[in-house]
């Protein structure tokens, strides 16, 4: 999972990297001790920052899990509701979450024309992410 985040003040991005295991059957997301506190620590710079956003990049996913280029987006855009719901869980306000790349190319990270999306509303979120949990 690759989420990045922008300070107000900061002239780049910050890139982080967690490890966690998606189980989408059971809808859950279970993260190692690290990854936990990585998280955690992003939520507390949401708290401290008032202009503090998050985006989480589609279209890294590992092509041996998907059957198709349309199957791995669609492994991709799961895997962000799942990260969102995530972050949200830890108490990270919704309107502070952002998704990009959702096209067949990687993303740019470029953060100019940024649009909060609700996966949900646009029929591309899974049924089970609203049952999403996080397990240790």
């Amino acid at each position: 999972m690759l989420v990045t985040y922008q300070l107000p003040c900061a002239s780049m991005s910050t890139y982080e990297s967690a490890g966690a295991q998606f189980d989408f059957e059971r809808h859950a997301v279970a993260l190692d001790a690290e990854s936990r506190t990585r998280v955690a620590a992003t939520v507390d710079l949401a708290r401290t920052w008032c202009g503090f956003m998050v985006a989480i990049v589609s279209g890294h996913a590992d092509p041996s899990e998907a059957t198709s280029p349309g199957g791995l987006m669609e492994l991709s855009v799961t895997r962000a509701a799942y990260v969102s719901q995530l972050l949200e869980s830890f108490g990270m306000p919704r309107k502070r979450i952002y998704q990009e790349g959702k096209g067949a190319a990687q993303p740019s990270f470029q953060w100019s024309g940024r649009v909060e999306v609700d996966l949900k509303a646009e029929g591309r979120g899974k049924e089970g992410c609203s049952g999403f949990r996080v397990e240790d």
